[in-house]
């Protein structure tokens, strides 16, 4: 899995895709770690992705609420990269 750094390396990597693919990205750390970081790690090959939606509760307010969530699923209906 490349590490890239820039939208030209991105580019360079993958210059056959159309710019409408979508880009998936795993995000595991929200409660330690703020701000942006420099850099990702890249599949070099596309994945297949179903879409559900996950219901959660807020650790702050106590509010109730909705997410989508995306499940690398070889038979799925959406195709992209995984970041």
């Amino acid at each position: 899995m490349p590490y890239i750094k820039t939208l030209g390396e991105l580019r360079n990597l993958r210059p056959d895709l159309p710019d409408n693919t979508p880009l998936f990205t795993n995000n595991s750390n929200t409660m330690e770690q703020r701000g942006l970081q420099r850099g990702i790690y890249v599949s070099d090959k596309l994945i297949k992705v179903s879409i559900h939606r996950e219901t959660t509760w807020d650790r702050f307010d106590g509010g109730d609420y909705e997410y989508d969530c995306i499940d690398i699923d070889p038979n799925g209906s959406e195709e992209g990269l995984k970041l």
